[in-house]
């Protein structure tokens, strides 16, 4: 599989983390924060939703697209939560979903 965006060349060489159980699925739109873009998705392992993660997108272009995890969000951080899996900013309002 693989990333279908006009001009993209897919033989770049770069591996975007798309089919991995605990980076692919989607967690929220992309953030931009300080100047840099973040790509939330959620760490399907063991379980669906189980674990946000944060990705810092280091690369995109037409040439290749590259990211690094920077932050994983267990659901332990609060007492009681099964998993985490959504994250959303509008403005100043951040949510969590769980």
């Amino acid at each position: 599989m693989g990333i279908t965006l006009p001009g993209f060349n897919s033989s770049s060489g770069s591996k975007a983390c798309f089919t991995a159980r605990n980076c692919a699925r989607s967690a929220g739109a992309i953030v931009s924060h300080d100047g840099k873009l973040y790509r939330p998705s959620q760490d399907c392992a063991p379980y669906y939703g189980h674990k946000l993660n944060f990705h810092e997108i280091t690369r995109l272009d037409t040439r290749g697209y590259q990211e690094r995890l920077v932050q994983a969000i267990d659901p332990d951080a609060w007492p009681g939560m099964r998993g985490v899996h959504t994250y959303a900013l509008f403005g100043d309002l951040e949510v969590i979903d769980g």
